[in-house]
């Protein structure tokens, strides 16, 4: 009777995994709002990128002189490099990060609002006002994994839209660095309403040219219409889990000391910039902290990156072991930061707990 307790609560766990997936995310920024809100406002005036100094920032002439037009200062990098902000140079101007000479505006740094709206601008393609989009939507894969793998992960792309539609992909390693080419096409042809396509490891490393990375990848899909994504996770014991439902803030299901269990929690950084001092509280059953509280859990996690940490890593962190199931807590979690909580289970199956109802 117990084992039949035990599988039925198994049977629950794997339906509860497949149930989740990663929604669209609507990326809303235009060149008009750029325009008006960073350029006009800050940029364009007199003595400054008005006319006198390049690029310039005016109405009739900032779109011709930044979008895929060579950065004189730095000759590896455009200006504006459509559909790679971290590669713009003049979103680094902005950002003060990795530039020659002066941080943009000279004035001062303009608000971490403005410097979103310029990176989501380039993000989804950098396009004049009125431009049809290839890529108004963007979806992500948090956890593929290799073909070298033990654990197989095959990735579905469905589209939920009502028109057909066409899906390409930037691929990222563990370490945030390109793997092949940006925005590769991840299919022939297109893809019917309701219809999906699945992706295993082989395949991406072939679409890519790319050969078997070193731990999971990381993958952003755009389209042009509605789409979700879902990865399937086939561990040696032959179940399988959904990996691609992650989190925010915290994550709930951290398994102590007491059980063979063992938790994993990745850490993703889905930005442009690098995350510093991620930190956080880990917080038994009765909703004590655990050890020492505020503890630095990632020192940086750059642009695209993704790190592991285990249980018996926190626990070293925060200098105390716990028994029962235990929350983790991120300190002022940065709007960039995604959490995948994964246990492995018996030694050989990954479950993904990173899914949650909210009370709303």
């Amino acid at each position: 009777m117990e084992l039949k307790k035990k599988r039925e609560k198994m049977r629950w766990i794997i339906l509860l995994g497949l149930s989740c997936f990663q929604m669209e995310i609507v990326l809303g920024a235009t060149f008009e709002q750029v325009q008006r809100e960073v350029f006009d406002a800050t940029c364009a005036g007199g003595g400054c990128h008005g006319g006198s100094v390049f690029p310039t920032l005016t109405e009739d002439r900032s779109y011709s002189e930044i979008v895929n037009v060579r950065s004189r200062q730095n000759r590896d990098l455009d200006l504006v490099e459509p559909f790679n902000a971290r590669d713009s140079y003049l979103l680094r101007k902005v950002e003060n990060r990795d530039i020659f000479g002066d941080l943009m505006p000279q004035a001062g740094p303009i608000s971490d609002e403005l410097k979103s709206l310029l990176r989501e601008w380039i993000e989804q393609g950098a396009l004049e006002a009125g431009e049809p989009s290839p890529g108004d939507l963007l979806g992500r894969i948090y956890l593929q994994t290799t073909s070298t793998s033990a654990n197989i992960s095959f990735s579905h792309i469905i589209n939920t839209s009502d028109t057909s539609l066409e899906f390409v992909g930037t691929l990222y390693n563990g370490d945030g660095q390109l793997l092949g080419t940006r925005n590769q096409a991840l299919h022939s042809g297109q893809i019917a309403p309701s219809a999906r396509i699945i992706l295993a490891s082989e395949e991406i490393e072939e679409l890519f040219g790319v050969s078997p990375w070193t731990g999971p990848s990381f993958m952003e899909i755009r389209s042009s219409g509605g789409f979700r994504v879902m990865t399937r996770l086939t561990s040696p014991s032959g179940l399988v889990s959904n990996t691609n439902c992650v989190t925010t803030e915290r994550v709930d299901n951290v398994i102590g000391f007491d059980s063979n269990d063992v938790t994993y929690i990745r850490f993703i950084n889905i930005g442009e910039g690098t995350l510093n001092n991620i930190s956080g509280s880990l917080y038994n059953e009765s909703g004590n902290v655990i050890g020492n509280a505020d503890t630095v859990l990632v020192d940086s996690l750059v642009s695209k990156s993704q790190v592991w940490r285990s249980r018996d890593r926190i626990s070293d962190l925060i200098e105390a072991t716990w028994n029962g199931t235990a929350s983790l807590k991120i300190d002022s979690p940065p709007a960039d930061l995604r959490l995948l909580n994964l246990n492995l289970v018996n030694n050989e199956t990954f479950f993904n707990f990173s899914c949650f109802e909210m009370a709303e």
